[in-house]
C-alpha cells in the first residue's frame, strides 16, 4: 500500500505558475492587508508594464523564468525609455527619459512582490521569493 504524502506549500514546484496568477494573488494579498485602492492600482500598473515587456521580448511569463537577471534587464529597459508620462491622463507624453524616482518605484514594487515572506513567512503566497 502506497502512502500519500501531502506536500507543503514550500515544497511544491511553483515554477510553472503564470506571473498573471502571481500578480493577481499579490493584489489580493494587498487588499487583505488593507492597502488603499490607489496603492494596489499603482502596483498593478508597474507589474503590467513588466509583463508587457516580458512578452515583447519573448521571455517566459511564468515564475520559473522570473529571475534577478531578467529584472535587471527590465530596469535597463526602463532607464533607456524616452516616453515620460506615457499613459498619464493628465500630462502629455514627453520624449524624455524616465526619472530615477519612477524607476525606483518599479524596483520597490518588484521588491515588495518578491519579499513578503521575510515578514509573514506563514502567510507567504509566493513561497521563496525571487530566485537568483
Amino acid at each position: 500500500m502506497k502512502v500519500r504524502k501531502n506536500q507543503r506549500w514550500e515544497e511544491m514546484d511553483k515554477s510553472a505558475v503564470p506571473l498573471e496568477t502571481l500578480f493577481a494573488n499579490y493584489a489580493l494579498y494587498n487588499r487583505s492587508e488593507g492597502k488603499a485602492a490607489s496603492t494596489i492600482s499603482w502596483y498593478d500598473d508597474k507589474l503590467s508594464d513588466l509583463l508587457r515587456w516580458l512578452r515583447e521580448q519573448g521571455h517566459a511569463t511564468d515564475l520559473g523564468g522570473f529571475a534577478v537577471d531578467r529584472v535587471r534587464e527590465f530596469v535597463l529597459y526602463l532607464q533607456s525609455r524616452e516616453d515620460k508620462f506615457e499613459r498619464n491622463a493628465f500630462v502629455p507624453t514627453r520624449r524624455e527619459k524616465l526619472s530615477g524616482h519612477t524607476i525606483r518605484g518599479y524596483v520597490r514594487t518588484l521588491k515588495a512582490l518578491t519579499c513578503p515572506h521575510k515578514r509573514y513567512h506563514s502567510l507567504c503566497w509566493c513561497g521563496h521569493g525571487l530566485q537568483a
